[in-house]
């Protein structure tokens, strides 16, 4: 298991206190290049590094001064190893499965260290770019016990927030990929501990995502040692989300009491004693599974992927293998990948296949071919005239006005608030019901209830929609409202837009353009090629990375850029709907992209 969070210097500086159990070690080329030891013994250098600076203080590894209170000083990565695992090592005996559970964490941080250090870099002229470069410096601590005093062996790594790029110049971290590939890591890290667990002659058991636990253990004997689990799950329950466990994880945190390695496995023997704990004995003859059952798992996984998106990332396969497969090494699953057949490779991220091509034009071409076909359901005068009485803002007016007056059978809302969308969805529902109109919601999945509660109207998630259909609850010439369009797969989008062909249904798509899966999102790529947009908020995002743009550019010192672009920025403020529907209009697929 993987956990992640940001922490400030010093909540990093109390793992480096004496009487945890073992000296820390360093990891990664950044500490190779900042000359550090193997072993953390020195006090004064790792707090130097936790604030920003080289080992003796005589330089910022940061491009731009920083705010001490404010700092980022690293990311708290957290591998923890199964229970059993615990259970065997510490007191069992067996300092192998230690060994085991050091190795597959290096695993897991070479794997970050290779494909997702980054860096932000500003070159003339334009805004600041991610860059790859595999550099970063890692501090790792090995503990053995919970809060509770449970065995829990478990690794922190802090991840600096510095990094070297190949210009030699120290830069702080960019965190967004670590945190994105926070589960591929964490399975890349079981499969490693899996595989060589297996090799010392342990059988083991799949638990599902990747994870697992050593045979002859059942679940009395692990809930035992379980005292800050069995804490967590009386708050919360056995059915709670990551939020509610990590709210409750924070509730139930006890103060940290250092004990004596040699005190807490003696005080762990007796507890085992006590319940009679049966030890694991690993067999000499056990081997290693063959490691060819995971190929048919990476077929299934580019079908998958392919119905989700037009392009594919080798992370999204090799996350869909780690899933299924049995232990195994992660080269030999991305080795496979990147040979097989059936993917057409885009650029150095991203692939695609054939399926995935002809799914995304038939998507689009549904939408094209659907652009000035259909009557108005009202005229543009009656809407003119209601919407004037609704006390809404001049974009909800125009994104109504478009979709209800338009010829357009689909059309596209970006939203950034809630209370924006909500109180311009339920004017739609109020102004379509009054001319005899059903309206009905569509979400992908929790948003039902709240389109529901929020707007008033009659809803269902995305995945009912077949069933009302064949039912006949569905009839024709309904107004379908469709929440959460930025989450919809490609085959989700086509299904829906066949479905309302075929019932002359008006589809509202109500979402977000979200930086992470932009690339390969059909929401945006429905609006690159044009399908109407209609945005509601005012300020919009895309104002403000256009704002940033031009402040960057002065503040690098290219103050005439800058000052030009902002002007240029600030033209474009809408003073009246007449100007707001020709200024959209003529920007709106230069703001799709």
């Amino acid at each position: 298991m993987l956990t992640m969070k940001n922490i400030k210097s010093e909540q990093a500086q109390h793992y480096f206190s004496k009487g945890y159990y073992e000296r820390g070690r360093w990891f990664g080329k950044g500490a190779q290049n900042l000359n550090l030891a193997k072993y953390i013994e020195n006090k004064e250098e790792f707090d130097a590094l936790l604030e920003g600076y080289s080992p003796d203080r005589k330089k910022s590894l940061m491009a731009r001064r920083i705010n001490p209170d404010k700092h980022r000083a690293a990311i708290d990565c957290t591998f923890s190893a199964p229970k059993s695992i615990s259970l065997q090592a510490l007191i069992g005996g067996d300092d192998r499965l230690i060994d085991a559970h050091r190795k597959a964490v290096e695993e897991a941080l070479q794997l970050m260290e290779s494909r997702y250090a980054q860096t932000r870099i500003y070159r003339t002229g334009k805004p600041r770019q991610k860059v790859q470069t595999k550099c970063l410096a890692i501090a790792q601590f090995d503990h053995i016990e919970t809060r509770d005093l449970d065995p829990h062996l478990h690794t922190h790594c802090v991840v600096m927030n510095f990094t070297q790029a190949d210009d030699k110049k120290w830069r702080s971290l960019s965190n967004d990929a670590i945190y994105t590939n926070q589960k591929l890591l964490g399975m890349v890290y079981q499969h490693k501990l899996a595989c060589t667990v297996q090799q010392l002659g342990y059988q083991t058991i799949p638990l599902g995502n990747g994870q697992f636990e050593i045979v002859g253990y059942d679940k009395k004997e692990l809930e035992a040692f379980s005292k800050r689990r069995q804490k967590i799950l009386s708050v919360t329950g056995k059915n709670a989300n990551y939020k509610q466990r990590n709210k409750a994880w924070n509730i139930t945190r006890n103060k940290k009491y250092l004990v004596q390695p040699e005190k807490l496995k003696a005080l762990w023997k007796q507890e085992g004693k006590i319940i009679k704990l049966k030890l694991n004995v690993p067999s000499l003859t056990q081997k290693l599974a063959p490691l060819n059952t995971f190929e048919q798992y990476i077929s299934a996984g580019i079908e998958h992927h392919s119905k989700r998106s037009l392009f594919l990332k080798i992370e999204d396969i090799e996350r869909y293998v780690l899933e299924r497969a049995k232990p195994v090494a992660l080269e030999e699953v991305t080795k496979n990948i990147v040979i097989y057949p059936k993917l057409i490779k885009i650029d150095a991220k991203n692939y695609t296949t054939e399926s995935a091509l002809k799914l995304e034009l038939a998507t689009l071409k549904l939408m094209l071919e659907e652009k000035e076909k259909i009557e108005p359901l009202i005229s543009e005068e009656e809407l003119n005239e209601t919407l004037s009485e609704k006390g809404l803002k001049e974009r909800q007016q125009l994104a109504i006005l478009r979709s209800l007056g338009g010829k357009d059978r689909f059309t596209a809302w970006r939203v950034l608030t809630n209370q924006t969308k909500w109180k311009a969805l339920k004017a739609v529902k109020e102004i379509a019901q009054e001319k005899g109109y059903q309206v009905r919601g569509i979400a992908r999945d929790y948003e039902a209830d709240s389109l529901k509660t929020e707007v008033e109207m009659e809803t269902m998630q995305l995945h009912q929609l077949d069933e009302k259909i064949i039912s006949g609850e569905i009839g024709k010439n309904e107004i379908w409202i469709v929440t959460q369009a930025d989450k919809l797969t490609n085959k989700e989008v086509f299904d829906l837009f066949t479905s309302s062909f075929v019932l002359k249904a008006k589809v509202i798509m109500v979402g977000q353009l979200r930086e992470r899966n932009s690339f390969s999102n059909i929401f945006k790529s429905l609006q690159q090629v044009g399908m109407t947009i209609n945005f509601l908020d005012e300020p919009l995002i895309e104002r403000k990375t256009r704002l940033l743009w031009g402040l960057e550019l002065i503040g690098k010192g290219d103050v005439p850029s800058g000052i030009e672009y902002l002007q240029s920025f600030n033209n474009r403020n809408p003073n009246s709907l007449k100007t707001l529907k020709n200024s959209e209009y003529s920007t709106q697929q230069e703001m799709a992209l």
